[in-house]
């Protein structure tokens, strides 16, 4: 990901290229996302700072259950800030060229600080805890003197608070990824990522392609400890194992040509599906089924999210589209 502000400041010197940015999440105003527009994706809001860390499941796809913050006098949750952080808390956009290739650029502002004394998760009835992303949160991603990550005991505090953990990863460039994945998968009921991601946790690559790779890579990824599922998705389908040895390949929605406005946000879109169907106790192939009408659905709208309508909507879809060829 590329420095945020000093991609503004190539924007702001070439009016063809501004036109060509789609502001996809603000957790804080920038004045360039002012000129060109912004659009708020789901966060908690602390004060001035936006940070989406624990936000759980919701209600058109199961209702907004957030975990409660302790306030402090200098607006931040649990204890004082370290330093000062101000302006961009996070944001990122997609900028369309003609090849079709997005980039996403990032300021971390409050996320870099963000740390587990901030959620008291004794104080909450929520029945998920969703923590997106692993490997962007600064503060979670450092091992302590024990070898344990403060990722894993954030994700062991909500365990015993008696929530269901899921995790989600993002494709960040760190030597350590590996260890940091490994360190908080004994303490994640169910851990999703796309299959670039499934690549860096293991050390090889996978082809996207085919259902029984995909399938392959989750057992050996499930190994390290998840306790209940792991589910890997590519734009082909996703497949699902979990420790009861069930297994589910789920083809995507068979799309026709000119549907797709945007892919950004999708995998999130998928998992937004997938928690749904977690949060509702319904079987895994259910709960996948869900996962890839909800990311069809959020194809059809530039933005990540706004194609996204209630749950049965995005049934429909399947309905109306049928499945693709993915084995």
């Amino acid at each position: 990901m590329r420095d945020f502000d000093s991609v503004f400041g190539e924007l702001a010197a070439d009016p063809k290229a501004a036109r060509d940015v789609i502001p996809i999440s603000s957790l804080n105003d920038h004045p360039a996302q002012r000129r060109v527009g912004h659009e708020r994706r789901g966060a908690d809001r602390v004060g001035r700072f936006f940070i989406r860390v624990v936000v759980l499941a919701r209600d058109y796809l199961a209702g907004w259950c957030t975990v409660p913050y302790r306030p402090t006098p200098a607006g931040l949750p649990g204890r004082e800030p370290r330093g000062r952080v101000s302006a961009n808390s996070r944001q990122a956009i997609r900028l369309v060229t003609e090849k079709d290739v997005r980039d996403f650029f990032h300021q971390r502002g409050a996320n870099a600080t963000f740390d587990r004394t901030m959620c008291d998760l004794q104080r909450t009835s929520a029945r998920l805890f969703y923590l997106g992303y692993l490997l962007l949160l600064d503060q979670l991603d450092i091992f302590d003197a024990t070898g344990r990550s403060e990722a894993s005991r954030l994700l062991e505090s909500a365990s015993e608070a008696g929530m269901i953990t899921a995790v989600d990863l993002v494709s960040a460039e760190k030597p350590e990824y590996g260890n940091l994945v490994s360190a908080a998968l004994p303490f994640t009921d169910h851990l999703l990522l796309n299959e670039l991601e499934a690549s860096k946790v293991l050390g090889l690559r996978i082809c996207p392609e085919t259902a029984d790779e995909l399938l392959a890579a989750a057992e050996k990824i499930l190994a390290g400890g998840v306790r209940q599922t792991v589910t890997i998705h590519t734009t082909r389908g996703a497949v699902c194992v979990s420790t009861n040895a069930e297994t589910v390949i789920q083809p995507s929605l068979k799309l026709p040509e000119g549907y797709v406005c945007g892919s950004t946000g999708a995998g999130d879109a998928f998992a937004a599906g997938y928690l749904h169907g977690i949060h509702e106790c319904l079987p895994l192939f259910h709960c996948l089924y869900i996962a890839v009408c909800t990311a069809a659905a959020s194809l059809r709208h530039p933005s990540p999210s706004a194609g996204i309508d209630a749950v049965e909507d995005c049934l429909a879809l399947g309905k109306r589209f049928g499945l693709a060829d993915f084995h």
